[in-house]
């Protein structure tokens, strides 16, 4: 195998501060590495190695395959999930990203302990 694994999901926002902050408290990220004069942040959870990229418009320089697509759309995306350490968080997650500016679509219970949310630029997130 030629691959060890999914190194990095990037989307475009609005606002690379306020989406900093949504992921940074809503769900625990750090911010991993800035460059364009910060308008490109790649935001990682501690001990995990994923990566998440969010670039404000598209700085001089870096490549672009979404065209004019604004933020939040994207043709063929649906949504990108995170796991929860304790699923009896559910609602106290749901609570915090909905302060931070999150949209809350729906929960999946009972039959599973699950939910999907907006983030502020209106991608969907399941948690």
């Amino acid at each position: 195998m030629y691959f060890g694994g999914l190194n990095h999901v990037h989307i475009k926002v609005s606002d690379v501060e306020r989406s900093v902050r949504f992921y940074t408290e809503g769900f625990g990220m750090v911010v991993a590495e800035t460059g364009f004069d910060g308008k490109l942040v790649t935001l990682t959870t501690p001990g995990t190695g994923d990566n998440l990229t969010v670039s404000e418009g598209v700085p001089t320089g870096l490549l672009d395959f979404t065209g004019d697509a604004d933020p939040g759309t994207s043709g063929g995306y649906d949504h990108f999930g995170y796991a929860l350490k304790d699923v009896s968080d559910l609602d106290n997650a749901i609570e915090n990203l909905v302060n931070l500016g999150g949209t809350l679509l729906c929960t999946l219970r009972p039959k599973k302990e699950s939910a999907f949310l907006r983030d502020p630029d209106g991608y969907v997130i399941q948690i």
